[in-house]
């Protein structure tokens, strides 16, 4: 048998990557995703790599550059999607070969370090054989819609508004946030990483709401309903608020998400929220619990002195945003 010649993707290999993905996950994904995703996200274009064989794509490994607040800086990050071999051909031994080659073009192109939510297949791969460094398992919080106790409290003077496009208010709203000061490690919800996650994905629908005082934008909340066999879900993908009445802020973009998942009929609502974040204890009060389903976190340091501060759980701002998967 021949063996898989490791090269970088060129123009072209979209489709036969598209293939690999439709034959190994059950996860919808076209060449129009894979192109958002790989070729226009707001901080640069994937660093991709493929293994070919026999004029098939059997393997592949992307990461996407981020911009992340490290230490009320920002610095150029990496996030690791869509690392997938053949069934027939995955093995340590090419996991290694394809990963190797691009975290030696992440170093050439200054990245400092790369994040990522392995699965439960990949994880022991990542922590053991690629020099993955755990940061944490947590695990989503839930809350079933027959248990919501109240519809949290709101402030009428908060207006809720839809949007279709996120403009340069929302980077004003982001100095403003508490997760930006004190600084947490986060990528930065800037407008351009705003309307590309949400607006421009040419598969996902989302909701987005934003909350308003004297007709400031002083906080957001992005929606999305899924379906996963009999249960329909709720994700509270990604929020922020002005750290300036905070709680009623939020608590005002929570009733309008209740509201539009009322009407929608959802069984269960999800958020992805450490404890560490302010927005947790507003969560628990009015009864999510961290019981959903569970994730690995965890990066792999480019630059060794980057290591301090990444590893340490608490430091971290995660929302289902960061994910590709929601």
């Amino acid at each position: 048998m021949d063996e898989i010649v490791f090269r970088q993707y060129r123009l072209g290999d979209e489709s036969r990557i598209v293939d690999l993905y439709v034959i190994g996950t059950p996860q919808k994904r076209t060449i129009g995703f894979w192109e958002w995703i790989n070729k226009c996200g707001p901080f640069g274009q994937s660093i991709v790599e493929v293994g070919e064989l026999d004029g098939k794509i059997v393997a592949t490994y992307a990461v996407m550059p981020v911009q992340v607040q490290l230490k009320k800086e920002l610095v150029k990050a990496g996030f690791g999607i869509q690392l997938f071999i053949h069934n027939e051909h995955r093995n340590i031994n090419n996991s290694i070969l394809i990963a190797d080659r691009v975290y030696k073009r992440c170093e050439k192109d200054g990245f400092n370090f790369i994040y990522g939510f392995p699965n439960d297949y990949a994880f022991p791969l990542h922590s053991k054989v690629m020099g993955w460094e755990h940061v944490a398992d947590f695990r989503c919080m839930e809350l079933h819609t027959q248990k919501i106790v109240s519809d949290s409290e709101y402030d009428s003077d908060v207006k809720i508004e839809r949007i279709d496009v996120f403009n340069e208010e929302i980077d004003k709203l982001w100095q403003q946030s508490s997760i930006a000061n004190p600084a947490k490690n986060a990528v930065i919800r800037n407008s351009s990483f705003m309307n590309w996650k949400f607006f421009n994905n040419p598969l996902e629908h989302y909701i987005a709401n934003v909350a308003k005082i004297n007709g400031e934008i002083v906080g957001y909340m992005v929606l999305k309903l899924f379906r996963k066999e009999n249960v329909f879900c709720g994700h509270l993908v990604d929020f922020l608020s002005r750290k300036q009445n905070e709680k009623l802020i939020f608590q005002s973009l929570l009733h309008r998400a209740f509201d539009f998942f009322g009407w929608a009929k959802v069984d269960v609502i999800f958020a992805w929220c450490f404890p560490s974040n302010t927005y947790f204890e507003m969560l628990y009060s009015i009864g999510f619990r961290p019981t959903g389903f569970n994730t690995h976190f965890a990066l792999k340091p480019i630059k060794n002195n980057y290591l301090a501060g990444l590893i340490k759980y608490d430091n971290w701002f995660i929302t289902m945003a960061d994910s590709d998967a929601f």
